[in-house]
């Protein structure tokens, strides 16, 4: 997971620092804006494991609309 998050140029120790949610969303910005869709799904998988595949599209989706859905007691 380490290297995936270095290849997403995220500091690990800053990402350590920060809630669950604000990683989650750290990733998912990430990701989101990778335009080398191959790499982006190895660093996915590399991430999440074989679960990418249903976690990616809302990832890579407007992550902003979905953090501000109104989700209540999931930490957004």
């Amino acid at each position: 997971a380490v290297k995936a998050l270095e290849a997403l140029n995220i500091n690990l120790e800053a990402f350590m620092q920060l809630k669950g949610d604000k990683q989650f969303f750290a990733i998912a910005n990430a990701l989101g804006d990778m335009e080398d869709a191959t790499a982006r799904n190895k660093i996915a998988f590399d991430l999440f494991g074989k679960a990418y595949k249903q976690i990616l599209p809302a990832l890579v989706g407007d992550v902003d609309k979905f953090k501000n859905s109104g989700l209540k007691g999931v930490g957004f």
